[in-house]
């Protein structure tokens, strides 16, 4: 009876952390996240194009970071376990934002970018949390979830609205 219970144990255990892997790995996990490439909104919004994306971190509050040298870039990418090798960036005509979520109380998160639009004072940043339903099979472990993406360098103020959404996993 006692080698029954000790398997039983042993394959919920397997399950739970190959739910966790999927979840919280960058490229594997479900969500709003935005594929490598050029984006704009449809109203003409200002391209960008995604660096990294994925949901460890060693940032712990909801933060954004705006970086406009390599020295800086190299500090940021510190704060990425995991991420993939720091890209080159021409700071002369990019800036490179970042965006964290903070800590998360389960897998299932992702930050995203829906656009990004200039006004005549502001370059306005329109982030997206996804966040997993009550329906949705989740890790339960802390995450922490990022996107990090480069603009056309400005001379604008750059503010940011943030909108929630729910992904509903029972479909």
């Amino acid at each position: 009876m006692k080698k029954y219970v000790i398997a039983g144990v042993v394959a919920v255990l397997v399950v739970v952390a190959g739910i966790a892997v999927y979840f919280s790995h960058p490229t594997l996990s479900s969500g709003n996240n935005l594929a490598l490439g050029d984006f704009s909104s449809d109203s003409g919004g200002v391209p960008f194009q995604k660096l990294a994306s994925g949901t460890n971190s060693e940032v712990h509050t909801r933060t954004n970071y705006l970086v406009d040298s390599p020295e800086k870039l190299a500090a940021l990418w510190q704060l990425l376990p995991g991420a993939p090798a720091m890209p080159t960036v021409d700071f002369n005509t990019k800036t490179v934002i970042a965006l964290f979520a903070g800590d998360r109380p389960t897998t299932g998160y992702d930050l995203s970018v829906s656009a990004i639009n200039d006004t005549a004072s502001t370059r306005m940043v329109y982030v997206v949390l996804n966040k997993p339903a009550a329906s949705c099979m989740t890790g339960q472990m802390v995450t922490q979830p990022y996107v990090v993406f480069e603009v056309s360098k400005t001379d604008l103020a750059f503010s940011h609205t943030d909108t929630e959404t729910t992904t509903d996993c029972a479909q």
